[in-house]
């Protein structure tokens, strides 16, 4: 039997203006494997929430300063140095993200816990086609997309990792471009916000 299974996990960001959604690779150039990079919950916090192991790959919403936005596993956001990440995982290239013009300051007299927010939720996600090329070869893997979710729950955005081929990243992208949301709220009211989309295909 075939089937189409939709694991979504969603999370509220904000945006920073026209920053494009990168990926990138904690730095290894050091070529001390056993090194982890802190990253932290905001700029104005000096504990670190985690550690990053060398080679991570990181999802890349934006840049603030000497500081990237990233999102994390969880789906919660998070900030790492920009020193830290490169768009290549053999050695350090820096990501196309340059520091606004202007010194940069850092106000945490204006830092605020993030409180009262809810997640965007799928209200429609249809299961994409499997395309009768990759039925043929037996195609089967993950589609892993990062979409924006905008105040009126349609997606507006949406960037492939890593592709199948055999069509099967034309449909998965064209169905979940179809999905509707109840958008994420703040305070109770309507925000954009990005989700991780993962599309696995499989044959029983």
């Amino acid at each position: 039997m075939l089937q189409c299974v939709l694991l979504v996990a969603l999370c509220t960001v904000r945006l920073a203006g026209d920053d494009a959604v990168k990926v990138g690779y904690v730095d290894c150039s050091s070529g001390d494997k056993h090194v982890r990079t802190p990253v932290f919950s905001d700029p104005c916090i000096s504990q670190p929430l985690e550690t990053l192991s060398c080679g991570k790959q990181v999802i890349v919403l934006g840049r603030e300063g000497p500081w990237l936005r990233i999102l994390a596993t969880d789906g919660s956001e998070q900030y790492i140095g920009v020193t830290s990440v490169s768009q290549k995982k053999g050695h350090f290239v820096a990501l196309d993200l340059p520091a606004p013009p202007g010194p940069y300051t850092q106000d945490c007299t204006a830092f605020r816990p993030k409180t009262s927010k809810v997640r965007a939720r799928p209200i429609h996600h249809p299961d994409p086609e499997y395309t009768k090329e990759a039925r043929t070869a037996g195609i089967r893997g993950v589609i892993e997309f990062v979409i924006m979710i905008g105040t009126d729950g349609r997606v507006h955005e949406i960037k492939a990792l890593n592709r199948l081929g055999y069509g099967l990243d034309e449909k998965a992208a064209e169905t979940v471009q179809s999905w509707k949301f109840e958008p994420a709220l703040q305070d109770g009211t309507p925000i954009e916000s990005h989700a991780v989309v993962d599309i696995s295909f499989y044959v029983e």
